[in-house]
């Protein structure tokens, strides 16, 4: 197992392609499916891991094939917002966007390793689309 292989089951297109940006449901889904790759079991699955945020300064998942970096260049919806964070729908739904200081749920991943509160809010972002 290796990150080619998380890829090929929780990131099989790039978030920038036109499958994942077909439609905004197709950006909710996409989302998710990489965020539930991000939970421990599917990281040891694969044999990957998060990389060092002191070291790195950002959230990536490694393997000794390569890495991923987790921010808005492997976000679908980061990529359909367009620009502003204001106009995802993430923002909308949660009244406040996903990096938001203190309560964000990309910032409890980066914080805590924990993507939970990240997929419960795309699983929420899903049920309105």
């Amino acid at each position: 197992m290796s990150l080619k292989t998380w890829k090929q089951e929780f990131y099989p297109v790039p978030a920038n392609s036109p499958e994942a940006l077909a439609t905004l449901r197709a950006a909710v889904e996409h989302s998710l499916r990489k965020w539930r790759g991000l939970r421990l079991k599917a990281l040891l699955k694969h044999d990957v891991c998060l990389s060092d945020k002191l070291t790195v300064g950002r959230r990536r998942v490694c393997g000794q094939d390569g890495r991923l970096a987790i921010d808005s260049g492997s976000c679908a919806l980061c990529w359909s917002a367009d620009v502003s964070c204001d106009s995802c729908l993430l923002a909308r739904v949660s009244g406040f966007p996903c990096d938001a200081e203190g309560e964000g749920p990309w910032r409890a991943f980066y914080r805590d390793d924990d993507p939970e509160p990240m997929i419960a809010l795309l699983e929420k972002a899903l049920a309105n689309t």
